[in-house]
């Protein structure tokens, strides 16, 4: 059983590392992409325990590790803390789990996903449209439906 984490430490762990990634008068895109390359950095390990997303967010980002959930929660909470609206969203169809997330950027949804590809299939799933995670999907061999999601349940539509 994992401790319980308080919004409050979520936030203020949230708002110590924005003050360093992040500068006065950055864009929404800008910020989304420091954010981005901030969660890119953890390490993945497969470990998280999905019941709690805060405590999935605390602790990949004190830890700087985790695995895809971990990678979602962890920029869940960066991108709601520094005001950018996001989403999750959890793979459909697939061979096994996956969780990334959408964002509202520059007017539009976009696909987000900082958690690392099989290095067979590299992908940078940053601000990438339905289309995008839709060919990169196709590619995967090894994983397929890699993006694929319940757009029917989905309450925003993806640039596609």
């Amino acid at each position: 059983q994992q401790p319980t984490v308080t919004k409050h430490q979520l936030d203020q762990l949230c708002k110590s590392i924005l003050n360093s990634i992040l500068r006065d008068g950055m864009t929404d895109r800008e910020k989304a992409e420091a954010i981005y390359k901030k969660v890119s950095g953890m390490k993945y390990v497969n470990t998280a325990d999905d019941s709690d997303w805060m405590v999935n967010a605390y602790n990949g980002l004190s830890a700087m590790r985790g695995d895809c959930v971990n990678y979602a929660d962890a920029a869940r909470a960066l991108l709601t803390t520094a005001g950018i609206p996001n989403y999750g969203l959890e793979r459909v169809d697939g061979t096994s789990d996956h969780f990334w997330l959408i964002v509202y950027v520059e007017g539009a949804w976009y696909h987000f996903d900082a958690c690392p590809t099989s290095s067979l299939y590299p992908f940078k799933c940053f601000l990438r449209t339905d289309s995008e995670v839709k060919e990169y999907s196709d590619s995967r061999t090894d994983k397929p439906n890699y993006y694929n999601y319940d757009k029917d349940n989905c309450p925003y539509d993806v640039v596609d």
